[in-house]
């Protein structure tokens, strides 16, 4: 048989299979058509991450003596000093507030913090009560931070918890490399797969248990926050997958406080906390990923125009998010331009994107917001919107600087609204008998000004000094020299 023969006969036989693997492949190849063509997306990754503190310590320590428990020497780093008494009389009324700097009542202290007010407030119109209101605000303390605190406290024969959380969960460096898909890891058949919407389709009726991927991160036991480090806004870059994994943790971290709060059978007040949208650019911005350089040409004569032609900003600014629809700084200063146009509504759908876009993000974004309203209504807890309440109360119907200091933190009467909605809340819930009238709230208000009357002068310059710090440490200036891996 010549080699002609043979080649022709190898050729067929190579042919049949190939047909008839092709074959095989065509109901395969007609789903994945009709998944792409239907618009079919994969369900969003989820994970429930496993938080471990390397040498956790508890927040409170016994001081037999007096009979109190007290918050230990060793925190007081990024806690305030509070005390309560180990034995709860039987008037008392027992509150822990939970949360991170702004609880503490930063850039001041707790002296002026919105528990403060809230006591001196509950003492005065319900005086037959003993209010112990309980301080646990943690400078940069998150969420998963939170966790083992609100375990502690649970013991401590709470009567209330109030939960204001959400500005710093992007403060410190964690990984979800388990969401990444694994196409970026692989090489070209694996990578083919796993691009097939058809394998996504069915692995998403895999067993419940496997859904979930439970990742173990071990962190410090007390805050190691990114930018209190040298260049540490080089640290923040467009990353999804870390974007998500933070906002898909904060919203377990707060499903396990709320149901652990029900188990225990204590009520659990959530809080939507308020950002600076109106006089806080972003803290980092960057033009969307995977611009072509006519497109980049484009932007960057749409700047030129706008230099040009302030008059014209509203039109410019938007022909640019056409082209850039991802740069915060660009979504900020169409915000300012629809706000000086008194379009106080498309001012405020774009200060909401230039928080929401950026790369730095330390203010609690919109859809974590939303997760927090979910929460509440899921859950059938009450739900202070400190977000809705600073709206009412500026004159922009936009979060600003009439009540904030800075990125997050209230002005000292910013901190009093806080504790009046509190109190409304409180009322609304029967913990209080009423809702102050105009006469008691005068005499809270008596209270308050008596109470900052008491306060030094040091106290107030202490304040002041710590806004700078605060602001300079936003601005990625912190000082701390990250030594090199091993």
């Amino acid at each position: 048989m010549s080699w002609k023969t043979k080649f022709r006969l190898l050729s067929k036989r190579i042919g049949f299979r190939l047909l008839a693997i092709l074959l095989g492949l065509i109901p395969l190849l007609g789903f994945e058509l009709l998944l792409r063509v239907s618009g079919w997306q994969v369900p969003p990754a989820k994970f429930r991450p496993v938080v471990e503190f390397i040498d956790p310590q508890s927040l409170f320590v016994l001081e037999e003596d007096n009979g109190t428990y007290r918050i230990a020497d060793n925190r007081l780093v990024y806690f305030r000093p509070q005390s309560f008494p180990v034995k709860k009389s039987s008037d008392s009324v027992r509150i822990f507030c939970l949360g991170g700097s702004t609880v503490q009542g930063r850039p001041y202290a707790v002296e002026t913090s919105f528990t403060t007010w809230l006591q001196i407030a509950l003492q005065e119109l319900a005086p037959q009560q003993n209010w112990e209101v309980v301080n646990c605000g943690g400078v940069s303390y998150a969420s998963y931070r939170l966790l083992p605190i609100l375990e502690e406290v649970l013991d401590y024969e709470p009567d209330l918890i109030l939960l204001y959380t959400g500005h710093n969960e992007f403060l410190e460096a964690r990984t979800f490399e388990h969401l990444k898909p694994i196409r970026e890891n692989f090489n070209f058949l694996p990578r083919l797969m796993t691009s097939m919407r058809t394998v996504e389709f069915f692995n998403q009726f895999q067993s419940r248990d496997d859904k979930f991927v439970k990742p173990l991160q071990q962190l410090p036991s007390e805050v190691d926050a990114i930018l209190d480090y040298e260049r540490g806004v080089e640290y923040y870059q467009r990353n999804p997958t870390w974007r998500q994994g933070v906002q898909d943790q904060f919203a377990d971290n707060v499903h396990k406080m709320v149901t652990m709060c029900l188990e225990e059978k204590v009520p659990l007040f959530l809080y939507n906390p308020v950002r600076n949208l109106r006089d806080c650019p972003p803290f980092k911005s960057m033009q969307t990923a995977g611009l072509t350089n006519e497109q980049l040409h484009q932007v960057d004569s749409l700047r030129s125009q706008l230099q040009l032609n302030p008059e014209m900003a509203i039109t410019l600014l938007t022909e640019m998010l056409s082209v850039n629809p991802d740069d915060a700084n660009i979504h900020y200063l169409l915000a300012q331009a629809y706000l000086e146009n008194q379009e106080p509504a498309l001012a405020f759908k774009h200060f909401e994107l230039a928080c929401d876009e950026d790369l730095c993000p330390l203010r609690i974004l919109s859809p974590m917001q939303e997760v927090l309203i979910e929460i509440a209504t899921e859950y059938d807890v009450p739900l202070i919107d400190i977000a809705e309440l600073f709206a009412e109360l500026s004159p922009t119907k936009i979060p600003g600087d009439n009540l904030l200091l800075d990125h997050v933190h209230p002005t000292i009467a910013g901190y009093q609204q806080i504790a009046l909605k509190t109190l409304k809340t409180f009322a609304q819930q029967g913990y209080i008998a009423q809702i102050p009238d105009q006469q008691s709230q005068k005499l809270i208000e008596k209270k308050y000004t008596r109470h900052l009357r008491s306060l030094d002068t040091a106290y107030f310059e202490n304040g002041r000094q710590r806004l700078k710090n605060l602001q300079a440490w936003a601005a990625g200036r912190g000082d701390k020299i990250r030594e090199p891996s091993n």
